[in-house]
């Protein structure tokens, strides 16, 4: 392996931006003390705790109060959908089977031990939901109350969810309405309205900000029972001494991400760069499969036959390129993931997921045909 690495996993995690890191960099190094401290170096911080919140709110058109600060999307999600449903004694959760392990597995478990009954809807052969199906369950349990969880943008296959017409459906019958964004935040053009949402969680590492911080957002006027108990942080809702570097890197960092790449030229390059992938692939192989449905301009999600997927991606890597099998949530395991059994996706195909951000090119895009073309035929 002679050339830079390319890197085509965006969707698990991007680089951190430079502007991101100076922005951080005096909140572990200068600045001492603890954002709930009264003295003037808690003062401080406090203020810049709240001067980001604010920011990140602004940039949002959201309300600051509506949003609080978690440690990522995997515990924003497990506080909405625990704390609402312990906070409003809902019985019924309509979702789907190929939802974030965040969600999927936080509802498995409350369906087995807390009684909650799981509603999974029927999904197109892409991993849509069928919204016929939503209505016919939201009118089965109309006035039960009942909670929907269905992520924006999907992981793994990068499909879209119809936002608009679950928005209708969900103030029609009065539900409780959660999202996982994770993949969708950041990405102005994938702002749906935000009427309607009761809550829905963020994670900053999917837009060139740092790991370890995440967003929940809980519409104004509404409660949900926390989960972490102790110190009161967060008016009461998120336990434990903020994460106050990470948080100023958030903010910065969706900011940078509105200012400089989702400007009109840059959509247009990423968008350009997806397309020339797509036709590369298609020329080197005419019985390749993709999602036909609208897709997150970033994610490709393609199926090549007669191919094994974890030796593929791990010969790939060996070349010095980055993609991936499905999501990166789990343990590191090789193994088939769940959504591709959900959905009957063939077995003897590999399944590749490839991710851009506006830095990736052509040429990159070119090198990796040349490798997996050499790589599949050997």
């Amino acid at each position: 392996m002679s050339q830079k690495r390319i890197y085509f996993d965006h969707a698990a995690s991007t680089p951190l931006d430079k502007g991101v890191l100076q922005a951080m960099l005096p909140y572990l190094s200068q600045h001492q003390g603890n954002p709930n401290s009264t003295h003037q170096p808690g003062r401080y911080l406090k203020n810049a705790l709240e001067e980001a919140r604010y920011n990140l709110a602004e940039l949002l058109g959201l309300s600051a109060n509506e949003l609080y600060f978690v440690s990522g999307g995997t515990e924003a999600n497990n506080l909405a959908l625990k704390g609402l449903i312990q906070e409003h004694n809902i019985h019924h959760v309509i979702s789907s089977e190929i939802e974030h392990p965040s969600v999927r597995e936080v509802l498995s478990e409350l369906a087995q031990h807390q009684g909650v009954r799981l509603h999974y809807l029927r999904l197109s052969p892409w991993g849509q939901p069928d919204m016929n199906h939503l209505e016919s369950l939201l009118k089965k349990l109309h006035k039960k109350p009942t909670l929907l969880s269905l992520m924006h943008v999907h992981n793994e296959l990068g499909t879209l969810t119809d936002m608009d017409s679950i928005q209708f459906l969900s103030q029609k019958y009065s539900v409780w309405w959660h999202s996982d964004r994770v993949q969708a935040l950041g990405h102005p053009e994938l702002n749906s309205s935000w009427t309607g949402l009761h809550s829905f969680v963020a994670s900053a590492h999917k837009f060139h900000g740092p790991k370890g911080i995440g967003l929940l957002y809980l519409q104004q006027g509404n409660k949900l029972s926390p989960q972490v108990h102790g110190g009161g942080q967060e008016r009461n809702l998120r336990s434990g001494t903020e994460n106050l570097a990470a948080i100023v890197g958030m903010a910065k960092a969706l900011a940078l991400h509105h200012q400089h790449w989702n400007t009109p030229s840059r959509q247009s390059d990423l968008h350009d760069t997806k397309q020339y992938a797509i036709q590369r692939l298609q020329a080197w192989r005419e019985d390749i499969s993709f999602i036909p449905e609208k897709t997150h301009p970033c994610i490709l999600h393609i199926g090549i036959p007669g191919q094994e997927q974890e030796t593929l991606a791990m010969r790939l890597d060996i070349e010095g390129i980055s993609v991936s099998g499905g999501s990166a949530c789990g343990s590191g395991a090789a193994h088939r993931s769940y959504v591709l059994d959900v959905l009957d996706f063939p077995s003897t195909h590999a399944y590749l997921r490839l991710s851009f951000d506006q830095n990736n090119t052509r040429e990159e895009i070119d090198i990796f045909m040349e490798i997996l073309s050499k790589i599949s035929e050997s």
